[in-house]
């Protein structure tokens, strides 16, 4: 299936629509991900599963889902909320990255006429698309890219106060249940 069409004066040819060019990189992006934070995964599951309580549930005849489900996921549960918030983060940065690089995230179109460049620009105009493609005008015209760089730093700021609310809460409930308990 393929799909011209004329954006602007800018001649462009697609094979697929926009929603399968974004699930293409978004299992991209799952690919990049998935082996460093599996191996961590891992690891933490490890270290978990080397304690003495899951030892002695072990003993006392539990299953080995038992112990996952009522023993070692709720010791993981608070990191991997926290890994969630974390890996947000670095997709946002390798976005940007990747709009640098002008592969960018909903597609790329590429003018083919007389007033035109031959210069990409974004199909979805996503803010790593427009940092991508504006860096040209930092040393001339810098308010062009002054504002999807405010927004993206915003948006990762509000990911990272989020991360932060998230560790305080699970220390303040830390602290009500060894008070509570002492």
């Amino acid at each position: 299936m393929s799909i011209s069409c004329e954006i602007s004066g800018k001649i462009c040819c697609f094979h697929h629509p926009f929603w399968i060019r974004a699930v293409y990189e978004v299992i991209l992006l799952v690919l990049i991900a998935v082996p460093p934070l599996s191996i961590q995964l891992r690891e933490q599951k490890r270290r978990i599963w080397d304690k003495g309580f899951v030892e002695a549930a072990l003993i006392l005849g539990g299953g080995k889902n038992h112990i996952y489900v009522k023993h070692i996921l709720p010791q993981l549960y608070e990191e991997w909320v926290l890994i969630f918030g974390q890996q947000l983060l670095q997709v946002l940065t390798l976005l940007v990255h990747l709009g640098v690089l002008e592969i960018l995230f909903g597609g790329t179109v590429i003018g083919f006429g007389l007033d035109s460049g031959n210069e990409p620009t974004s199909v979805s105009h996503e803010w790593s698309g427009l940092i991508g493609n504006n860096l040209c005008f930092l040393s001339v015209n810098q308010w062009i890219l002054f504002f999807p760089v405010l927004f993206f730093t915003m948006t990762a700021l509000c990911v990272s106060m989020i991360n932060s609310a998230i560790i305080d809460w699970f220390n303040f409930k830390e602290i009500r249940r060894k008070n509570g308990a002492a």
